[in-house]
């Protein structure tokens, strides 16, 4: 796609740079990470498109997220067509769940305040591994620390209703996705300033090899008062009042390998955890789980017949 007006397109740097992420994903992790390495792989971009060279002037104010995290995931999932044992499914593309927040604290004498908060998205699964909860975006992959919310309230005058992980909002698979991130949160006293730019909203993170896509990314609006809520748009800057709430349906990973090849413990304790409800336990990843000592215990027999049921209804199809 030629270069957009706004910030959505890449740098050369950043081009390079998700390649690069995307290919080391992937291969010997005792490679060392350095120039040496990164010079036998060649990459090669056009000017005048997003994901490419820019053709100055175009802005690139988001060069480091959200496009070059699709590329990122983009290389990721090709390795996937390898086969069975190779790459990985998308993870979070989104920092949503990281608005740029701003207005003025009373507790300081109407001083202005402003920061980004860092509540970051889920990661993908892959052979062998669940997705990380706090994996972020592929960009940082992990590295970025997640905000303390507690602190955040002390620093800033904002309240979190919420900050929670959502059951049943991960890709599915032998490993799922991280479950992602709800969070409610809005100005205690005055009206506050947020600026946001979502994606996933209408090409959530695919699984891959028989893994599932993960859950849609929202935004709304909610009055506390009227318990009125109102959709908003996946990329804006809304001024809160303090009846109002952000609320946050954050971004996570896709499923990789079929669910019906999950251990079924595993399905067991993302039961427990409040990861996947019994519902989805038993419609997706073929596990019958039945009341016990540790809150949950497989029933093993159950179990082995859903699943082959649900091996033959799905290749009937």
């Amino acid at each position: 796609m030629p270069n957009v007006a706004g910030g959505f397109n890449l740098t050369e740097a950043t081009v390079r740079a998700s390649t690069l992420i995307g290919i080391l994903h992937n291969i010997d992790p005792t490679i060392p990470h350095n120039e040496g390495s990164f010079s036998r792989i060649k990459i090669t971009a056009k000017e005048g498109y997003v994901v490419g060279i820019p053709k100055y002037p175009v802005g690139t104010g988001l060069a480091t997220t959200n496009v070059a995290d699709r590329l990122t995931a983009l290389i990721d999932t090709l390795f996937s067509k390898l086969g069975y044992k190779y790459g990985l499914a998308e993870g979070s593309t989104s920092i949503v769940s990281c608005p740029m927040i701003s207005g003025t604290d009373w507790r300081n004498g109407a001083a202005p305040y402003v920061n980004e908060l860092m509540l970051l998205g889920g990661g993908p699964g892959l052979y062998g591994y669940d997705g990380w909860i706090s994996y972020g975006v592929a960009q940082d992959s992990g590295v970025l620390h997640q905000d303390s919310i507690e602190i955040d309230e002390q620093k800033y005058p904002i309240i979190f209703d919420k900050a929670e992980l959502m059951p049943d909002s991960a890709g599915d698979g032998q490993w799922r996705g991280a479950p992602a991130l709800q969070i409610v949160m809005g100005p205690r006293k005055d009206a506050m300033t947020v600026v946001y730019f979502n994606d996933q909203h209408h090409f959530p993170a695919r699984g891959v090899l028989g893994g599932t896509n993960a859950r849609p990314t929202d935004v709304l609006k909610h009055n506390i008062k009227t318990g009125q809520a109102t959709g908003l748009p996946q990329i804006s800057e809304q001024r809160l009042e303090p009846e109002e709430r952000i609320v946050i349906y954050g971004a996570t990973g896709g499923g990789y390998g079929d669910p019906l090849e999950r251990d079924p413990e595993m399905v067991r304790y993302d039961v427990r955890e409040g990861f996947i409800s019994m519902q989805r336990a038993e419609e997706v990843y073929g596990v019958v789980l039945d009341a016990g000592p540790e809150q949950f215990c497989v029933n093993f027999d159950a179990t082995n017949e859903l699943r082959t049921k649900l091996r033959r209804s799905r290749s009937d199809r």
